[in-house]
This record gives C-alpha cells, sequence and structure tokens, in this order.
C-alpha cells in the first residue's frame, strides 16, 4: 500500500478498498509482507489483523492465514494500517 504523501507526523493511517469474489474458506494462506519504521497495525474489515513492531526498516513477511480469512468477505473489504514512528526515518510498506 503506497501512501503516496508526505509522512510528517509521528502517525500516518491508510485504507484500501478491495474486492474479494472467491469463497474465503478456499484460501489456503496468507501472508503479511511488510517493512516498518517502527510500529504497525493492520486491520482487515474493522478487526485488527497483525500488529508489529521493528525499527530496522527489512522486510519482513508473518503468516496471517487465521486472521485473514477469518476477516475477509466476499465483496468488498477494506485494509487499514495505522503505522507509528518514534524517531528517525519515517517509513512504511505493506
Amino acid at each position: 500500500m503506497n501512501a503516496g504523501t508526505e509522512w510528517n507526523s509521528q502517525d500516518i493511517y491508510l485504507r484500501k478498498k478491495f474486492k474479494f469474489e472467491g469463497n474465503p474458506k478456499r484460501i489456503k494462506s496468507a501472508k503479511l509482507r511488510y517493512m516498518i519504521d517502527d510500529n504497525l497495525h493492520v486491520w482487515l474489515n474493522e478487526t485488527k489483523i497483525a500488529e508489529q513492531s521493528a525499527g530496522d526498516e527489512q522486510y519482513r513477511e508473518i503468516d496471517m492465514t487465521k486472521e485473514f480469512v477469518r476477516s475477509l468477505r466476499r465483496g468488498e473489504n477494506v485494509i487499514a494500517v495505522w503505522a507509528h514512528d518514534v524517531c528517525g526515518r519515517r517509513n512504511v510498506d505493506v
């Protein structure tokens, strides 16, 4: 998710809508790939599905199959991200 905007405060909030026409129960694996400096919180359809802290700006990947499948809906979905920077560079990539 690319914010496409300057990040001038300690917090940034991102939202993206997407459509899913399949059957969520048929999803075998869902991973979240992210890079953050410093804290990341991710929601899918108002349900928190991930919370991570890392300050090294390295890409990481976590399995979130259960949380994702439980929250995914057929049709329109919304993924929301809150990133919080304590100090230093402000980077987020989800």
